[in-house]
């Protein structure tokens, strides 16, 4: 894999996440209505401390994931090195989250996403990849 590949895979993950977001969004309407109902009362439920904690913690994770991949875009050493543990945080925090309600189109998309971060995780560790993140001229 070339280095324009692998920045095209960043830039398909990237795509693929946001289009995952706006398609739940888009398709809530089209939800059974006993799951709009769940997703109702989720919204509308009184938030407790865990809840903000929870959030803030998932908004440390975006940021750091978003400097992170630019990171891998640009090669860098310091990215490669924080990758792993960004993504056993982001998993440990999953269960945290509870009940998760997408349509088909959403699942298939947030999948394709996981499907495509896990590529990236295998090319950036154990491809012949993972060598350009060793070198300081890898821009």
């Amino acid at each position: 894999m070339t280095r324009q590949s692998f920045r095209r895979l960043i830039i398909l993950q990237w795509l693929l996440g946001f289009s995952a977001v706006v398609t739940f969004w888009v398709t809530i309407e089209h939800l059974p209505p006993e799951l709009r109902n769940y997703l109702e009362t989720q919204k509308n439920a009184e938030p407790m401390v865990g809840t903000w904690i929870v959030f803030a913690v998932s908004m440390l994770i975006l940021i750091a994931s978003i400097i992170i991949y630019v990171g891998l875009y640009l090669f860098r050493s310091w990215a490669k090195n924080l990758l792993l543990p960004i993504n056993i945080v982001a998993l440990i925090m999953m269960p945290l989250y509870g009940p998760s309600v997408l349509s088909g189109w959403a699942s298939a998309l947030s999948y394709s996403y996981a499907l495509v971060n896990g590529g990236i995780l295998f090319l950036v560790y154990l491809s012949p990849l993972s060598q350009l993140f060793r070198s300081k001229s890898a821009v």
